[in-house]
This record gives C-alpha cells, structure tokens and sequence, in this order.
C-alpha cells in the first residue's frame, strides 16, 4: 500500500505515480515543487516568463500562449521567444499526437498546502490486488474502487 502523488498535470489529470514517504508528491513532482520555491525567492528580471512544467501536450500549449501573449504586449525580447519557441517545438516533437489533449481522468476537489500549492485528493494504491480484503485501507483504495465497479451487475 502506498500513497499516490497529488501533483495536478496542467490537462487536470493527476500524477498516479507513488508518493515518497511523508510527502505528497513522487520523486519528479517533489522536486519540481522545490525547484518552484527556489525560482520564487530569486529576484524577477526584467524579461521573465513563468512557464509551467512541459509533460505533456496541454502544457505545451499553455507556455505557447503565454510567450505569444508577452511578445504581443511587448513584455519579451523577441529573440528570447524565439528561443522557446523553437525549445517547445522540439517537446511538441517528443510528445504523442495520436492521443487527445482532453483529460479523461480530471480532478474534481483540490486542496492548498501551506506553500499555496494545489493538491489533488489523498489516494491509496495497492501494489498487490490480492491483498485488498485484509488491507486497512481497502474503503479509500482506489484499486478496490475499480474492482468494486467491475463487480456491479450491468
């Protein structure tokens, strides 16, 4: 039994991966939410742009619109767009076209941590099915939620 990361994609889907022990987020999630800590107490320059966390197609997206929308009010150097530009091109090349940018999976509630972070909801993941009947968790495990749907009558 383990915890889920609570990290919050920019399509709205939740990270499923593990969350390490005594945190809410995997090991990529912590440390890009401590890398987000860091980027803010550093003193803003002239021409900055707070891109979100490329992974996935929506994401790419979102910095899209947000270094077109600094060139159009004058906020970016055009070279500097130029250059992330071309950096979103080649993740747009790394990620899959063949599959929706719709999240089929959203969160519905989040919760703010402390730092004002969004966190999805707490979930408990089996890493083995078959020991859902004697697990303390199995009202709040979402495998036994799957498994219970499968077992309704259609």
């Amino acid at each position: 039994m383990h915890k889920e990361c609570r990290h919050i994609k920019p399509d709205g889907a939740k990270c499923k991966a593990a969350a390490l022990t005594g945190k809410p987020y995997c090991y990529f999630h912590n440390s890009l939410h401590l890398l987000k800590v860091r980027k803010g107490s550093a003193p803003k320059k002239k021409q900055s742009i707070d891109l979100p966390l490329i992974e996935d197609r929506a994401s790419i997206q979102l910095a899209l619109s947000q270094i077109l929308s600094s060139l159009a009010f004058d906020s970016l150097d055009p070279r500097r767009a130029g250059q992330l530009l071309y950096g979103l091109q080649i993740a747009a090349q790394n990620v899959g076209r063949g599959f929706p940018m719709e999240c089929l999976n959203p969160v519905r509630s989040l919760t703010l941590a402390s730092d004002g972070n969004e966190l999805g909801p707490e979930v408990n993941s089996c890493d083995r099915p078959e020991d859902c009947p004697k697990c303390r968790f199995r009202n709040t495990c979402s495998f036994s939620e799957a498994k219970d749907a499968e077992s309704q009558p259609r």
